[in-house]
């Protein structure tokens, strides 16, 4: 008896310091989707260089992405779900948000970004 618990109180821990939440549940199916789009202003339509694009699905997949000169974003996402949210971030731009459904191998997603900043955005 004692050692079933062991056993679990050790696969507990495991879990918590690998910090995966796949290998807990026993390895969820993953696919792969490529994600793109541009980054603009709401108001000129200027693309917007260097904005920081992040996908954030619910069971913690993360991806990363930067916008070019262009405003053009690109980014490989793995993930065990078909929702997820990407945002974008800017110096002297409120974040946007959206959220992205994976009905195709590749969606494209483009964000046009308001000036100001978090304080502006109850305004």
């Amino acid at each position: 008896m004692a050692s079933r618990y062991s056993f679990r109180a050790f696969a507990v821990f495991f879990c918590l310091a690998v910090g995966s939440l796949t290998a807990c549940s026993g390895g969820a199916d993953t696919a792969t989707y490529s994600i793109n789009g541009y980054i603009t202003d709401v108001f000129t339509g200027a693309p917007l260089a260097g904005a920081r694009v992040t996908f954030a699905s619910d069971t913690l997949y993360r991806a990363e992405a930067t916008s070019d000169s262009d405003g053009l974003f690109e980014m490989t996402v793995t993930t065990d779900t078909e929702f997820g949210e990407v945002r974008a971030e800017l110096a002297g731009y409120q974040p946007v948000e959206t959220t992205v459904f994976f009905d195709t191998p590749e969606r494209r997603i483009d964000l046009r970004m308001r000036p100001g900043t978090d304080d502006d955005a109850g305004m």
